[in-house]
């Protein structure tokens, strides 16, 4: 039984729009991401403009900041973490478009101890500060 005739430009054109759709959905990723650590530079330059002028800063003023700049914000549980973790290139190339990527990648490119590394510095501001 012969196979219809259209049926490869079907699949071509259902290929297409899969990848197309992929890599939009991916940039968006990448877009929020860079808006939200933009915001988390905003709050970090505000308070350090306050700092630097010699005003006295509330300690929960500055946990409430530190809470603000952390990358999942206000919530602590890590429940965006793997939306971030797709999203931490720039640019997204067809190979990761196309094979996608591994779990370890977004791990392995943050660093173990990238908190407590985060978290240390922080503290060494304010003491400097305080």
């Amino acid at each position: 039984m012969p196979a219809p005739t259209h049926l490869p430009h079907a699949l071509y054109a259902l290929a297409l729009t899969s990848l197309a759709l992929h890599l939009h959905t991916t940039r968006k990723a990448a877009q929020e991401q860079r808006a939200a650590a933009a915001a988390r530079i905003s709050v970090l330059a505000g308070l350090a403009a306050r700092l630097r002028a010699g005003e006295r800063v509330p300690a929960d003023e500055l946990a409430r900041a530190r809470r603000l700049v952390r990358p999942g914000g206000d919530v602590a549980d890590g429940r965006d973490e793997a939306r971030s973790a797709e999203a931490t290139e720039r640019d997204v190339g067809w190979r990761a478009v196309v094979l996608g990527r591994k779990g370890g990648d977004a791990a392995a490119s943050r660093g173990v101890g990238g908190e407590e590394r985060v978290q240390g510095e922080w503290d060494a501001a304010v003491q400097k500060v305080a």
